[in-house]
């Protein structure tokens, strides 16, 4: 979604883990968007808060971009744009 890649083009432009505000004022998104988005990310294992969810004291979470899996989401959908081009 445009809020995801919002959220992610935050995460990627900081070498250090970035707080919740921060993400969503950067990404000129609402508090509770951003919230959702970062949410969505972390299930997909793209983006890591510093405590597990079940430790989470609320908007205190500093949010970091996981290279490592972004990089095997962005492979496995070239692969699969390059697999579509293929059969068309």
């Amino acid at each position: 979604s445009r809020t995801g890649l919002a959220v992610l083009a935050v995460l990627a432009t900081h070498d250090e883990p970035v707080a919740h505000a921060q993400v969503a004022r950067e990404a000129g998104l609402s508090p509770q968007t951003a919230s959702t988005a970062l949410r969505h990310l972390e299930d997909a294992g793209i983006v890591t808060g510093s405590l597990p969810r079940a430790q989470r004291p609320g908007p205190g979470v500093r949010w970091s971009l996981n290279r490592a899996e972004l990089d095997k989401v962005l492979v496995d959908l070239e692969h699969g744009l390059a697999s579509r081009n293929l059969r068309s």
